[in-house]
Protein backbone atom coordinates (compact mmCIF):
# COMPACT_ATOMS: atom_id res chain seq x y z
CA UNK A 1 0.00 0.00 0.00
CA UNK A 2 1.35 3.00 -1.03
CA UNK A 3 0.75 6.56 1.40
CA UNK A 4 -2.02 8.36 0.84
CA UNK A 5 0.25 11.42 -0.54
CA UNK A 6 1.93 9.04 -3.36
CA UNK A 7 0.75 10.04 -6.54
CA UNK A 8 3.39 8.67 -9.52
CA UNK A 9 3.52 10.20 -12.47
CA UNK A 10 3.87 8.29 -15.61
CA UNK A 11 7.85 7.57 -15.87
CA UNK A 12 8.10 7.43 -12.53
CA UNK A 13 10.22 4.22 -10.77
CA UNK A 14 8.16 3.29 -8.38
CA UNK A 15 10.05 0.83 -5.28
CA UNK A 16 7.75 -1.60 -3.24
CA UNK A 17 8.97 -3.38 -0.21
CA UNK A 18 9.06 -7.13 -0.30
CA UNK A 19 9.88 -9.01 3.04
CA UNK A 20 13.19 -9.58 1.93
CA UNK A 21 14.29 -7.17 -1.07
CA UNK A 22 13.38 -4.17 -2.79
CA UNK A 23 11.26 -4.36 -6.19
CA UNK A 24 10.84 -1.99 -8.79
CA UNK A 25 8.69 -1.32 -11.32
CA UNK A 26 8.10 1.36 -13.63
CA UNK A 27 4.80 3.93 -13.65
CA UNK A 28 2.73 3.78 -17.24
CA UNK A 29 -0.16 5.51 -16.44
CA UNK A 30 -3.96 4.71 -15.22
CA UNK A 31 -2.82 2.90 -12.12
CA UNK A 32 -0.28 0.61 -14.42
CA UNK A 33 3.05 -0.48 -13.81
CA UNK A 34 5.53 -2.33 -15.85
CA UNK A 35 8.00 -4.61 -14.07
CA UNK A 36 9.67 -8.37 -14.22
CA UNK A 37 8.25 -11.56 -12.90
CA UNK A 38 9.92 -14.47 -12.57
CA UNK A 39 9.11 -17.45 -14.71
CA UNK A 40 12.15 -19.88 -14.53
CA UNK A 41 15.80 -20.71 -13.82
CA UNK A 42 18.50 -22.54 -15.84
CA UNK A 43 21.98 -23.11 -14.92
CA UNK A 44 24.67 -20.55 -16.24
CA UNK A 45 28.80 -20.49 -15.82
CA UNK A 46 30.73 -17.40 -15.33
CA UNK A 47 34.79 -18.10 -15.22
CA UNK A 48 33.88 -21.76 -14.72
CA UNK A 49 31.44 -21.45 -11.69
CA UNK A 50 27.70 -22.60 -12.00
CA UNK A 51 25.31 -19.61 -11.43
CA UNK A 52 21.55 -19.36 -11.88
CA UNK A 53 20.66 -17.72 -14.66
CA UNK A 54 16.94 -16.29 -14.09
CA UNK A 55 14.60 -15.78 -16.91
CA UNK A 56 11.80 -13.19 -16.29
CA UNK A 57 8.79 -11.92 -18.69
CA UNK A 58 7.97 -7.74 -18.74
CA UNK A 59 4.53 -7.32 -17.79
CA UNK A 60 2.12 -4.53 -17.49
CA UNK A 61 -0.41 -4.76 -14.76
CA UNK A 62 -1.83 -2.39 -12.13
CA UNK A 63 0.31 -1.18 -9.48
CA UNK A 64 -1.96 -2.36 -6.49
CA UNK A 65 -2.01 -5.84 -7.49
CA UNK A 66 1.80 -5.47 -7.91
CA UNK A 67 2.06 -4.28 -4.54
CA UNK A 68 -0.53 -6.27 -2.63
CA UNK A 69 -0.28 -5.14 0.88
CA UNK A 70 3.45 -4.21 0.80
CA UNK A 71 4.34 -0.65 1.03
CA UNK A 72 5.54 1.43 -2.45
CA UNK A 73 6.75 4.99 -2.72
CA UNK A 74 7.89 6.64 -5.91
CA UNK A 75 11.70 6.85 -5.67
CA UNK A 76 13.59 8.77 -8.81
CA UNK A 77 16.57 9.18 -6.15
CA UNK A 78 19.09 8.70 -9.52
CA UNK A 79 17.41 12.05 -10.61
CA UNK A 80 20.27 14.04 -8.81
CA UNK A 81 23.28 12.20 -10.96
CA UNK A 82 21.18 11.14 -14.24
CA UNK A 83 18.99 13.12 -16.60
CA UNK A 84 15.87 11.13 -17.64
CA UNK A 85 14.30 10.74 -20.91
CA UNK A 86 11.18 12.25 -22.14
CA UNK A 87 8.31 11.29 -20.70
CA UNK A 88 6.99 10.02 -24.17
CA UNK A 89 10.25 7.99 -24.71
CA UNK A 90 9.99 6.62 -21.38
CA UNK A 91 6.93 5.03 -21.91
CA UNK A 92 7.25 3.95 -25.93
CA UNK A 93 10.84 1.61 -24.58
CA UNK A 94 8.81 -0.01 -22.16
CA UNK A 95 6.00 -0.63 -24.14
CA UNK A 96 7.91 -2.26 -26.63
CA UNK A 97 9.33 -4.80 -23.80
CA UNK A 98 5.63 -6.07 -23.01
CA UNK A 99 5.68 -10.04 -23.21
CA UNK A 100 9.27 -10.54 -24.32
CA UNK A 101 11.57 -12.76 -21.94
CA UNK A 102 14.50 -11.38 -20.30
CA UNK A 103 17.25 -13.59 -19.21
CA UNK A 104 19.80 -12.35 -16.35
CA UNK A 105 21.96 -14.11 -13.36
CA UNK A 106 23.31 -12.71 -10.04
CA UNK A 107 26.31 -10.90 -11.77
CA UNK A 108 24.14 -9.20 -14.21
CA UNK A 109 20.96 -7.43 -14.41
CA UNK A 110 18.09 -7.26 -12.26
CA UNK A 111 14.79 -5.46 -12.13
CA UNK A 112 15.98 -2.50 -10.74
CA UNK A 113 18.53 -1.92 -13.36
CA UNK A 114 15.95 -2.78 -15.52
CA UNK A 115 13.19 -0.06 -14.94
CA UNK A 116 16.21 2.41 -14.85
CA UNK A 117 17.38 2.01 -17.85
CA UNK A 118 14.40 2.35 -19.12
CA UNK A 119 13.64 5.98 -17.17
CA UNK A 120 17.46 6.85 -17.77
CA UNK A 121 18.77 4.70 -20.59
CA UNK A 122 21.43 2.59 -18.60
CA UNK A 123 21.55 0.68 -15.32
CA UNK A 124 22.14 2.34 -11.59
CA UNK A 125 21.75 -0.04 -9.95
CA UNK A 126 21.68 -0.51 -5.73
CA UNK A 127 20.87 -3.87 -5.14
CA UNK A 128 22.58 -6.09 -2.76
CA UNK A 129 25.29 -8.77 -3.34
CA UNK A 130 25.84 -12.28 -2.98
CA UNK A 131 28.89 -14.40 -2.66
CA UNK A 132 28.63 -17.17 -5.69
CA UNK A 133 31.77 -19.77 -6.04
CA UNK A 134 33.51 -17.26 -3.29
CA UNK A 135 33.37 -14.51 -5.66
CA UNK A 136 31.13 -11.46 -5.07
CA UNK A 137 27.94 -10.90 -7.55
CA UNK A 138 25.31 -8.41 -8.09
CA UNK A 139 21.82 -9.95 -6.19
CA UNK A 140 19.47 -10.92 -8.30
CA UNK A 141 15.40 -10.19 -7.26
CA UNK A 142 14.91 -12.97 -5.23
CA UNK A 143 11.39 -13.31 -5.92
CA UNK A 144 9.25 -16.06 -4.65
CA UNK A 145 11.44 -19.36 -5.46
CA UNK A 146 14.77 -17.72 -4.62
CA UNK A 147 13.90 -17.09 -0.86
CA UNK A 148 16.14 -18.82 1.77
CA UNK A 149 13.54 -21.69 3.14
CA UNK A 150 13.10 -21.67 7.15
CA UNK A 151 15.94 -23.28 8.73
CA UNK A 152 18.62 -22.09 6.45
CA UNK A 153 21.81 -20.66 7.54
CA UNK A 154 22.65 -16.90 6.30
CA UNK A 155 26.36 -15.74 6.11
CA UNK A 156 26.54 -12.63 6.17
CA UNK A 157 29.62 -10.73 4.93
CA UNK A 158 30.81 -7.96 7.10
CA UNK A 159 33.87 -6.01 6.70
CA UNK A 160 35.86 -7.94 9.15
CA UNK A 161 34.13 -11.00 10.01
CA UNK A 162 31.30 -13.33 8.63
CA UNK A 163 27.93 -13.06 11.15
CA UNK A 164 25.55 -15.85 10.79
CA UNK A 165 21.93 -16.15 11.53
CA UNK A 166 19.14 -18.88 10.82
CA UNK A 167 16.35 -17.92 8.81
CA UNK A 168 13.09 -18.95 10.09
CA UNK A 169 10.32 -17.16 8.00
CA UNK A 170 8.49 -14.31 6.77
CA UNK A 171 11.81 -12.26 5.99
CA UNK A 172 13.05 -12.89 9.59
CA UNK A 173 16.31 -14.45 11.22
CA UNK A 174 17.52 -15.70 14.40
CA UNK A 175 20.84 -14.43 15.49
CA UNK A 176 23.01 -13.11 18.49
CA UNK A 177 23.81 -9.82 18.49
CA UNK A 178 27.24 -7.94 17.51
CA UNK A 179 29.80 -6.97 19.80
CA UNK A 180 29.80 -3.61 20.67
CA UNK A 181 30.47 -1.35 23.87
CA UNK A 182 26.86 -1.74 24.88
CA UNK A 183 27.69 -5.92 25.22
CA UNK A 184 28.57 -7.11 28.67
CA UNK A 185 31.39 -9.34 29.96
CA UNK A 186 32.44 -11.96 32.36
CA UNK A 187 35.95 -12.83 33.03
CA UNK A 188 36.81 -16.15 33.41
CA UNK A 189 40.21 -18.44 33.70
CA UNK A 190 40.28 -18.31 29.90
CA UNK A 191 39.73 -14.91 29.04
CA UNK A 192 36.84 -12.49 28.57
CA UNK A 193 33.72 -14.11 27.49
CA UNK A 194 30.99 -11.89 25.60
CA UNK A 195 27.65 -11.98 26.68
CA UNK A 196 24.93 -12.29 23.27
CA UNK A 197 21.31 -11.59 23.48
CA UNK A 198 19.22 -13.77 21.40
CA UNK A 199 17.33 -11.53 19.16
CA UNK A 200 14.71 -11.93 15.38
CA UNK A 201 14.97 -9.49 13.59
CA UNK A 202 14.26 -8.58 9.48
CA UNK A 203 17.19 -10.58 7.64
CA UNK A 204 17.06 -7.16 5.23
CA UNK A 205 17.95 -5.06 8.44
CA UNK A 206 20.27 -7.68 9.76
CA UNK A 207 22.62 -7.58 6.64
CA UNK A 208 22.12 -4.11 5.73
CA UNK A 209 24.64 -3.29 2.83
CA UNK A 210 26.43 -5.95 2.94
CA UNK A 211 26.07 -9.22 0.98
CA UNK A 212 24.63 -12.05 2.63
CA UNK A 213 23.90 -15.99 1.52
CA UNK A 214 22.31 -18.99 2.28
CA UNK A 215 25.30 -21.40 3.46
CA UNK A 216 23.99 -24.65 4.80
CA UNK A 217 27.86 -25.95 4.50
CA UNK A 218 27.33 -28.26 6.87
CA UNK A 219 25.03 -30.54 5.00
CA UNK A 220 27.76 -32.63 3.29
CA UNK A 221 28.84 -33.99 6.82
CA UNK A 222 25.19 -34.14 8.85
CA UNK A 223 21.83 -34.19 8.42
CA UNK A 224 19.68 -31.41 9.33
CA UNK A 225 17.06 -31.66 12.30
CA UNK A 226 13.24 -31.25 10.82
CA UNK A 227 12.47 -27.80 9.56
CA UNK A 228 9.68 -27.74 12.40
CA UNK A 229 12.09 -28.59 15.26
CA UNK A 230 14.72 -26.25 14.05
CA UNK A 231 12.05 -23.55 14.02
CA UNK A 232 11.47 -24.48 17.35
CA UNK A 233 14.66 -24.50 18.89
CA UNK A 234 15.29 -21.19 17.89
CA UNK A 235 12.50 -19.58 19.21
CA UNK A 236 12.95 -21.40 22.15
CA UNK A 237 16.49 -19.03 22.26
CA UNK A 238 14.63 -15.77 21.71
CA UNK A 239 15.69 -13.00 24.60
CA UNK A 240 18.00 -15.13 25.60
CA UNK A 241 21.53 -14.68 26.82
CA UNK A 242 24.60 -16.90 25.85
CA UNK A 243 27.83 -16.78 26.52
CA UNK A 244 30.22 -16.16 23.40
CA UNK A 245 34.02 -16.90 23.86
CA UNK A 246 36.62 -18.61 21.14
CA UNK A 247 36.95 -21.67 22.97
CA UNK A 248 33.63 -22.55 23.07
CA UNK A 249 31.01 -20.95 21.09
CA UNK A 250 30.77 -18.48 18.60
CA UNK A 251 27.87 -16.67 16.44
CA UNK A 252 28.38 -19.82 13.78
CA UNK A 253 28.19 -22.06 15.82
CA UNK A 254 25.25 -20.94 17.71
CA UNK A 255 22.92 -21.06 14.46
CA UNK A 256 24.88 -24.94 12.90
CA UNK A 257 24.05 -26.20 16.49
CA UNK A 258 20.26 -25.02 15.90
CA UNK A 259 20.30 -26.54 12.63
CA UNK A 260 21.57 -29.92 13.49
CA UNK A 261 21.55 -30.29 17.01
CA UNK A 262 23.86 -29.84 20.12
CA UNK A 263 23.67 -28.35 23.64
CA UNK A 264 23.01 -24.27 24.16
CA UNK A 265 23.83 -22.75 26.85
CA UNK A 266 22.76 -19.81 28.74
CA UNK A 267 23.29 -17.39 31.75
CA UNK A 268 19.89 -17.43 34.07
CA UNK A 269 20.34 -14.86 36.66
CA UNK A 270 23.91 -14.81 36.20
CA UNK A 271 24.70 -18.58 36.60
CA UNK A 272 25.68 -20.85 33.56
CA UNK A 273 22.76 -23.16 32.24
CA UNK A 274 22.34 -25.76 29.59
CA UNK A 275 19.79 -24.32 27.90
CA UNK A 276 16.60 -26.30 27.58
CA UNK A 277 15.23 -26.11 24.58
CA UNK A 278 13.42 -29.80 24.50
CA UNK A 279 9.54 -29.76 24.98
CA UNK A 280 9.82 -32.42 27.85
CA UNK A 281 11.04 -30.13 30.59
CA UNK A 282 14.64 -31.63 31.35
CA UNK A 283 14.36 -35.34 29.87
CA UNK A 284 17.28 -35.73 27.47
CA UNK A 285 16.36 -37.62 24.33
CA UNK A 286 18.22 -40.31 22.25
CA UNK A 287 21.59 -39.01 21.16
CA UNK A 288 22.12 -36.03 23.49
CA UNK A 289 25.41 -35.32 25.01
CA UNK A 290 25.36 -35.37 28.68
CA UNK A 291 27.87 -32.83 30.24
CA UNK A 292 28.15 -33.79 34.41
CA UNK A 293 30.24 -31.98 36.34
CA UNK A 294 32.96 -33.54 38.31
CA UNK A 295 34.92 -31.94 40.97
CA UNK A 296 37.77 -31.57 38.47
CA UNK A 297 36.65 -32.15 35.24
CA UNK A 298 33.68 -32.33 33.03
CA UNK A 299 32.69 -35.71 32.45
CA UNK A 300 30.70 -36.53 28.94
CA UNK A 301 27.82 -39.55 28.15
CA UNK A 302 26.01 -40.04 24.97
CA UNK A 303 22.00 -40.77 26.15
CA UNK A 304 20.50 -43.61 24.47
CA UNK A 305 17.01 -43.87 25.96
CA UNK A 306 14.90 -45.55 29.29
CA UNK A 307 17.66 -43.72 31.44
CA UNK A 308 20.71 -45.29 30.10
CA UNK A 309 23.76 -43.43 29.00
CA UNK A 310 27.06 -44.40 27.43
CA UNK A 311 30.26 -43.43 28.26
CA UNK A 312 34.06 -44.37 29.30
CA UNK A 313 35.20 -45.49 32.45
CA UNK A 314 38.52 -45.93 33.73
CA UNK A 315 39.48 -49.37 34.45
CA UNK A 316 42.77 -49.21 35.86
CA UNK A 317 46.25 -48.07 35.67
CA UNK A 318 48.88 -49.15 33.25
CA UNK A 319 52.34 -50.34 35.52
Amino acid sequence: MGQDNCKPQPGDLIEIDRPLHHHWALYMGDGYVIHLIPIGKREGKKKGVKVPVFIRTVKKELLMEVAGNDKYRVNNKSDQDHTPLPVEKIISCAVAYIGKELTYCSFGSNCERFVKKLRYGEGVSEQWRVFVGNELHILDMRDDKEYPKPGDLIEIKREYYDHWALYVGDGYVIHLTPVDQKVPTMSTRNGMIVIRTVMRELLKEVAGNDAWAVNNKYDKYRSPLPVEEIIRRAEGCISKNLPDDVFCSNIEHFVTKLRYGGQLRAFVNGMLHILDIGDDEDDPIPGDLIEIKREYYDHWALYVGDGYVIHVTPIGKAG
